[in-house]
């Protein structure tokens, strides 16, 4: 029975632990014949490293007494190989029940214990790269453990990375090479070596002895004696993270279920890269998140004290000019103030207009050829009373042949404008400012460069973004809501031009360049008209003015302050021409042109929309409700008359 178990090794040893017996299946399974092993020490078959701590004596000793002892442990082949060996001790006794041996009975469970020890391999490395936030760190620790079961002797960890302006191969990880043999292969191609072909192909490569002794891309491994190579991308989403190689000297080859567990875990160090990854973006998106609602509290802020500051002069020469105490040069001083402050609160709303209309997409240039000159020229007017009021010095330089561009001189100017009031704005008592009109082989260009306080380094990058301000304390010395430079790029990005600025730091003055592709030579002659002042001729012309608010009818005429009493009006006599508000109590705009349409068309009575409803919506809205023209509040009397004036004479001329 003994000898038919040929998968089981079955021997019995002596009390001095020599072998007595020996059956077919423990030739099999050590390699040794019977002839070769009886009288052998049972320590033949224990490991170096087992018989240094006497655990083969420790063995039988247990069995005697305690009856049995169990046996799972590694053990060494007559070819030196080692197995994973299973099964127990017992002693053997006589009739007399004397003890006279031992019996030994096991068999080779050396691929159930790799299985395990992959599995465990594997269990622990998804354990420690879920654990931490740097994957990458722990190649060393992962190499150790699969070392030990793979005998490997190196690992090679390369990076996909930017290296003179294409993607390269960077070493940041390895093991059994030297420092100074990782700088000769610190960078290499993809498609260079075999990483570099693992990269390429972006698959699995695995090659034994033969393989890598005649492959082209196999030179730098053979001279370090690799004799088994095992390489794997590490791809993220389709997308090449880069690679990692594993090689021993001591093998010929992988067997499928080792190549199967450097796989995996290459896989898992994919996900716990991409998991990394999703943390990083995660993180950067919560900070960015928390940046913009810190920006947008500012900005708030800012917006609050913006708006409120030209009301206190307004409100408050109102009140003075009411009381009729001023003399007439006291007058005309407040009068002043009252205007240049309501002027300046419509620019902050056409500034926040603006950048509602630049995030929705629909900023429109009416573009021509434009004269540059003409465009900086009437940019410096605006703000020539601001710079002498600081006693600033403001050189220009036109270069006699700088060609137009095609464009919006309205939108220029506003740039240009942007950029001399932040200069006037920034700029000391006594400085300089100099504006030069040049132009390159493609573009014209626009310089503004100042000697004020500078632009910080670390808030250069930012300086164009909208609600972005360099000082966004209560503590501030300058206005402003910082939509300026945003609304600037804008219109310069859409007229396929580019805006820089430039500062060497705190106090040193800065310097904005704007570029603008210029207009072919052969073209309409240039547009150098940025507004018109005709106020038009409105004699005998009968307007209809709807408006709830009382101030907003007296403004443009004393008329009608409902939706009915308009409607009741027209019964009466019909006008030219409707100006109508568009938020009013029991009857809006929208509802009173649709009432007026059903008698009058628009050919025989055209509307405008005068409203503070003035988003890009709004209009369109107004439009598409049947006004032909969409005016927003606040708004100049000549431009109010000039609208009034050119819809009628269009009315003439469809008549």
């Amino acid at each position: 029975m003994i000898e038919s178990a040929r998968e089981y090794a079955i021997f019995t040893l002596d009390l001095d632990n020599r072998v007595t017996s020996w059956n077919s299946g423990a030739q099999r399974l050590l390699g040794y014949s019977e002839a070769e092993i009886l009288g052998q020490s049972g320590r033949i078959i224990f490991t170096p490293e087992d018989n240094e701590q006497g655990k083969s004596e420790r063995e039988l000793h247990i069995a005697l007494t305690e009856g049995q002892a169990e046996n799972k442990r590694w053990h060494i082949r007559k070819d030196g190989s080692r197995f994973w060996g299973t099964g127990f001790v017992m002693p053997l006794q006589n009739g007399d029940d004397v003890m006279h041996g031992f019996i030994k009975i096991m068999r080779d469970e050396t691929a159930q214990r790799q299985a395990e020890e992959r599995f465990q391999a594997l269990y622990d490395t998804t354990s420690d790269l879920l654990a931490t936030e740097q994957p990458l760190t722990l190649m060393h620790n992962l190499f150790s453990k699969l070392s030990a079961q793979l005998e490997l002797d190196y690992y090679f960890n390369y990076m996909v990375e930017e290296k003179d302006d294409r993607p390269m191969l960077h070493l940041k990880n390895y093991e059994g090479i030297s420092d100074e043999a990782a700088l000769e292969i610190e960078w290499i191609e993809i498609g260079q070596h075999l990483g570099g072909l693992v990269a390429q192909k972006q698959q699995q490569i695995v090659m034994d002895q033969a393989q890598l002794s005649s492959h082209p891309n196999a030179q730098l491994n053979c001279s370090l004696g690799v004799t088994a190579y095992a390489g794997q991308p590490l791809i993220v989403q389709g997308r090449l993270l880069g690679t990692l190689s594993f090689a021993s000297r001591t093998r010929i080859h992988f067997t499928p279920e080792e190549t199967n567990l450097l796989q995996s875990t290459c896989h898992q160090m994919v996900i716990a890269l991409e998991r990394t990854n999703l943390l990083n973006s995660i993180q950067q998106q919560a900070e960015q998140l928390q940046r913009a609602n810190q920006i947008k509290d500012e900005f708030l802020a800012v917006l609050s004290h913006e708006l409120r500051s030209p009301l206190n002069p307004i409100l408050g020469w109102a009140k003075l000019l009411q009381k009729g105490n001023l003399n007439p040069e006291r007058t005309t001083t407040g009068l002043e103030i009252i205007e240049r402050n309501a002027q300046l609160q419509a620019q902050l709303i056409n500034d926040l207009l603006d950048i509602s209309r630049i995030l929705q997409g629909k900023l429109s240039l009416n573009q021509m050829p434009v004269d540059l000159s003409a465009v900086i020229t009437a940019a410096l007017e605006r703000v020539h009373l601001a710079a002498v009021a600081k006693s600033l010095q403001i050189e220009t330089t036109f270069s006699p042949n700088a060609r137009t561009v095609i464009g919006d001189a309205g939108r220029l100017q506003q740039v240009v404008w942007n950029l001399l009031s932040n200069a006037v704005k920034f700029t000391p008592q006594g400085g300089q400012i100099t504006v030069a009109l040049t132009q390159t082989d493609i573009h014209a260009q626009i310089q503004v460069t100042d000697t004020g306080i500078g632009i910080n380094p670390d808030f250069l990058p930012y300086v164009f973004e909208h609600f972005r301000q360099e000082d966004g304390a209560t503590t501030r010395k300058f206005g402003g809501l910082g939509l300026g430079l945003a609304i600037a790029r804008q219109i310069v990005e859409m007229h396929g031009g580019t805006i820089a600025a430039k500062s060497p730091g705190d106090e040193q003055g800065a310097t904005f360049t704007v570029q603008i592709p210029l207009a072919p030579r052969l073209g309409e002659r240039p547009s150098t008209e940025l507004s018109s002042d005709s106020t038009g001729d409105l004699t005998s012309i009968s307007i209809l003015v709807v408006d709830d608010e009382t101030d907003s009818r007296e403004f443009v005429a004393f008329v009608f302050a409902s939706g009915m009493e308009a409607l009741q009006a027209i019964e009466q006599s019909t006008p030219n021409l409707i100006v109508s508000d568009i938020g009013m109590p029991d009857m809006d705009g929208y509802m009173l042109l649709q009432q007026i349409r059903a008698q009058l068309p628009a050919s025989q009575v055209p509307a405008i929309a005068l409203t503070a409803y003035a988003g890009e919506f709004d209009r369109t809205q107004a439009l598409q409700a049947g006004f032909q023209q969409h005016l927003a509040k606040p708004i100049e009397p000549a431009e109010i008359v000039t609208t009034v004036a050119r819809l009628c004479e269009r009315k003439k001329k469809d008549a």
